[in-house]
């Protein structure tokens, strides 16, 4: 995976840039590739060139996906909680060579990366969150910044991550909401699309794997069977 900046707009790019064809008056340059970045699944990009990837190692060890685990898909259909999947994580842990432990040796993260010397080449990262592994944890699918902290969706919560001293490492975690992801379905189907809309909201999307959500005001959100924005 290569990271390709086209003029000042970052892509994610395979095949390598060599077989990509850009515009009239722009031209494409490496950015940034492995090991500075692995596994992203989405990116936010500051103001000023900082830019924040949620990156994950969950994928089929960790977070699963029905196709690979049809021996619990009865028992999927009919939680109603996110603790319901954990309970049937740990009826069939027998299934996994390790156990239980299997769900936690895999971890996601936010990853910063800075050019710190101005050339348009990231040169220097930080894991700025994590690791996320917790059994129920994954696939971390969104990230952005709200003000001066910043936002990551990972099922089955929605983090705020604050950096207070400035190292690149947040050393504020605290899970704003809770409660997504209620089954485990399958790959892609999770919390993606943070964005700020014209009316100061957050919003995002949640596939069909559903979510049993209690709001600070006491309000039950919960539909075990679909998504929501």
């Amino acid at each position: 995976m290569q990271i390709v900046s086209l003029s000042s707009i970052l892509l994610l790019a395979a095949p390598p840039p060599s077989h990509m064809t850009a515009p009239d008056g722009f031209e494409t340059t490496v950015v940034a590739t492995e090991p500075m970045v692995q596994d992203p699944v989405a990116f936010w990009v500051d103001p000023d060139g900082r830019v924040y990837f949620a990156e994950t190692e969950r994928t089929n060890h960790g977070t699963m996906d029905n196709r690979s685990s049809p021996f619990w898909l009865d028992d999927d259909l009919q939680a109603q909680t996110v603790e319901d999947r954990l309970a049937y994580y740990r009826k069939w842990e027998h299934m996994r060579e390790t156990g239980m432990d299997f769900y936690r040796e895999k971890p996601d993260r936010v990853r910063s990366c800075i050019d710190s010397d101005g050339d348009g080449v990231y040169d220097t990262y930080t894991v700025f969150a994590g690791p996320f592994n917790d059994t129920l944890d994954g696939i971390g699918a969104g990230v952005m910044r709200v003000g001066e902290e910043i936002w990551y969706t990972n099922i089955p919560n929605l983090w705020r991550l604050v950096d207070a001293d400035g190292d690149g490492v947040a050393e504020v975690r605290e899970p704003i909401h809770t409660g997504f992801g209620v089954r485990t379905a399958l790959y892609g189907h999770d919390m993606h699309g943070l964005v700020q809309g014209p009316d100061g909201r957050i919003y995002w999307s949640l596939g069909d794997r559903g979510y049993h959500v209690r709001t600070p005001d006491g309000r039950l959100l919960t539909d075990p069977r679909s998504g929501a924005v």
